[in-house]
Parts: structure tokens; C-alpha cells; sequence
């Protein structure tokens, strides 16, 4: 069984490519209607629900050889454009639920995930999508037409960049749907917040450390802040001062390791005190969001 699914991913379709869109024969072409999809019981998932957003459908399973180099791939463009008003639905052939649960979770995938529960050659969806292979991705624009069939993970990125580019994610009736959260008054605002609250930490002062901290936080759907990690990202090389030189190299780590809880300290005092923010937006409602600010501790 798991022989067959291997030589299924790799296998290639040879026929001629109906549209410079499409990687490989076989697929839908370009201006298509993208058809509905069908989950497990059966039932009919439309995505005329979706339109007025561009649709990212990913056709995969958790037992296709290639899903380690795609999958973190497809998280990064979740990531960039959901909040940017973007649709991802996954379409698994998994045949075990379980199985394709264990999966969801241990990858801590957000998108919806739908499946049939069947041998992938057997289901709705890869019949009516025409796959030869998986993984592989439709792009469907904001009138449910079909923008691109691939299997190249780099050209789904590419026309995701240039839609946004031409503002074609969202249709504008829905534009201000989506949003990030947002500092008030801006990133300058921020930048001079910042300034007049951070205090330089003393040892780190006195050796003369350099260095960069990001503090990780969770944005409420009221605006508030809430500090959940801190960790130095990165420590310059200054330690040639005299009075560092002299030190044994056990003192030079206790000084470094001091200097870092110093740093991370500080950045998260400061963070704590950050006023409310304006909290991001996900099709219109408030949403709860992760969020980090990079401070950077540099003498002057």
C-alpha cells in the first residue's frame, strides 16, 4: 500500500500545458469555475461562501514523501496572507482520521482541513480537480475562478505577492476586513516609546554588551498586551575590554549569561508597559494574535 502512494506522488502527467499558469497537462484551466469540494460525510463544502477573497487549495496527504519540504513552505504563506484576507483550505488523502489528526495537531496546522477518507484516485475532489499528483495548489480569485494549477510551491508564493501587489486578494467591499494588529500612531510612535522607557541593564553596561532581544506576546481582542517570552537573538563580540580580559573564563560566562537575563529583563518590563494596541481583525471580527517586537540594546 504505502508502495503504490510513493509512486503516486511522483508520478507526472505528460500531456501538453493548457495555460501558461499551469505546470503540467491535466489540470483545470486557467478562468475555470473552481468546483466544490466534499468532505468525509459526504457533504457538499461550497466555495462560493468564499467569494470576494482569493482561495489557496492544497491537495496533500501526511504520507506523500515531499510533504516535510512543502508543509512549512505553506505555513509561511499562511502566515503572510490570512490575515491579509486569504482563504487556505487543505484537502487531505489520508485514508485514517487518526492518523490525519495526529498530523494537524502535532503540525499545529490553523487552516481548515477537509478529507473524504478514501484512496486518493477514488475521491470527488481529485477527480474533479483533475490530479495526476500531490502535493499540488490551486489559487482561486475573488470570483471563484481558477488563477493557477501547480505543483511549485514557489510560483503559488510568486502570483500571492503580485495579486497583493495589484490589490486583488479581496474584493474592495470587503477591503478593511483583514487587518494587523497596529501600535497606535504607528511604528515612529513605537520606535519612540521605546526609547524613553528602556534603561540600558547595568552589567551589560559596564562590558559593554551589545545585543538584540525578541519579545513574544499575544495581542488581545481588546488591544491589551499580554508578555509570554523573551530571548536574546543575538550578543555582539565587544569583550576586549581590560577588565574582561582579566577575568577567568568561568567569571567571563557568568558575566555574559548576567548580561543576557539582564537584557531580557528590561525588554520584557518595557513590553509590559506598552498601552493597548488596536487588535487585529479576521473577516471583520477581533481576533487574538501573536506578535513580536525586536529590541535592540546598543550603546552609544
Amino acid at each position: 500500500m504505502m508502495k503504490s502512494k510513493i509512486l503516486t506522488c511522483f508520478m507526472f502527467a505528460f500531456s501538453a500545458l493548457s495555460s501558461m499558469a499551469q505546470d503540467f497537462g491535466g489540470l483545470l484551466d486557467v478562468g475555470t469555475v473552481a468546483p466544490d469540494l466534499v468532505n468525509e460525510k459526504g457533504n457538499v463544502l461550497s466555495l462560493e461562501n468564499n467569494r470576494g477573497r482569493c482561495v489557496v487549495l492544497y491537495f496533500w496527504a501526511s504520507w506523500c514523501p515531499n510533504i516535510e519540504e512543502y508543509m512549512p513552505k505553506m505555513k509561511e504563506l499562511f502566515a503572510t496572507y490570512d490575515m491579509k484576507g486569504v482563504e487556505f483550505i487543505g484537502v487531505s488523502y489520508d485514508t485514517d482520521k487518526e492518523t490525519l489528526d495526529k498530523y494537524l495537531k502535532k503540525e499545529s496546522i490553523q487552516w481548515k482541513t477537509i478529507c473524504e477518507l478514501k484512496e486518493w484516485k477514488e475521491t470527488n475532489t481529485a477527480k474533479d480537480y483533475r490530479l495526476n499528483k500531490i502535493p499540488t495548489m490551486y489559487l482561486i480569485d475573488t470570483e471563484g475562478k481558477v488563477v493557477l494549477a501547480t505543483e511549485n510551491i514557489g510560483k503559488l508564493k510568486g502570483m500571492l505577492k503580485k495579486m497583493q501587489n495589484n490589490r486583488q486578494l479581496v474584493a474592495p467591499s470587503l477591503e478593511g476586513e483583514d487587518q494587523l494588529p497596529q501600535f497606535v500612531g504607528g511604528i515612529p510612535v513605537l520606535m519612540k516609546f521605546l526609547g524613553a522607557n528602556l534603561r540600558y541593564p547595568s552589567i551589560a553596561e559596564r562590558f559593554r554588551m551589545e545585543g538584540k532581544v525578541v519579545v513574544d506576546f499575544v495581542i488581545e481582542k481588546d488591544g491589551k498586551v499580554n508578555v509570554t517570552g523573551a530571548k536574546v537573538t543575538e550578543l555582539n563580540d565587544v569583550f576586549h575590554l581590560p577588565k574582561y580580559e582579566r577575568l577567568s573564563d568561568e567569571r567571563k560566562n557568568q558575566i555574559i549569561e548576567e548580561g543576557k537575563r539582564q537584557m531580557i529583563n528590561e525588554a520584557r518590563r518595557v513590553a509590559c508597559l506598552m498601552p493597548d494596541w488596536i487588535p487585529a481583525k479576521r473577516r471583520g471580527k477581533e481576533v487574538r494574535v501573536s506578535h513580536t517586537l525586536p529590541i535592540t540594546f546598543k550603546l552609544q
